[in-house]
């Protein structure tokens, strides 16, 4: 293990931890025990700090949120004064951080006993500051919201799409596919 690791806290370890096993087993299969001898503490650790294997695979998941809420933070400091840029940059950054982080996107899409897409968030809850930049964007100009809704599926559909195809895809593969994803999600402001 990385040194860096064993030098976080308990409870950081226990979230790491658990993301890798979540990505491994699952939710069905999800273990404490096993959680806990991945983190380097004892197996009554967990309990310290949560109070149920949900409670931890909910820290697992805001874990994630907070690392994808703060990369959309910083893009919207530094582009303030142009939507279009702004909504087009955060529809990009969102394709790299999934596919950066594959791991994230299996803890948001396990099964658990049957339900689909996210024990406790829908994947399409991290789309929320994109969708509600399209829809001021969208209001702003006089659309409806049957309009607005029609642009934020369009929009949301070509970043899962690219997500997707480009999950195996080469570095240059993935780059000429963003270019391309783009000039889409740019086109759908052209009204």
């Amino acid at each position: 293990m990385e040194d860096t690791y064993l030098t976080e806290d308990a409870r950081t370890r226990l979230v790491l931890s658990g993301l890798n096993e979540l990505c491994e087993h699952g939710v069905r299969d999800f273990s404490l025990r096993r959680v806990a001898v991945a983190a380097q503490v004892s197996c009554a650790a967990p309990y310290k700090h949560f109070k149920s294997k949900e409670e931890l695979i909910g820290a697992i998941v805001d874990y994630i949120a907070e690392k994808w809420q703060l990369l959309c933070h910083q893009i919207q400091t530094a582009i303030t004064n142009d939507t279009v840029r702004l909504i087009s940059e955060l529809c990009i950054a969102s394709i790299r951080f999934w596919l950066a982080n594959g791991r994230f996107r299996t803890v948001l899409l396990a099964d658990s006993n049957g339900k689909s897409a996210g024990f406790f968030y829908k994947l399409s809850d991290f789309d929320t500051p994109i969708m509600n930049e399209i829809e001021k964007y969208f209001s702003e100009k006089g659309l409806g919201e049957s309009e607005i809704f029609k642009k934020q599926y369009t929009i949301r559909s070509l970043i899962y799409g690219a997500v997707l195809l480009n999950t195996h895809t080469s570095t240059e593969g993935v780059e000429l596919a963003l270019a391309v994803t783009r000039e889409k999600i740019e086109k759908e402001f052209k009204i």
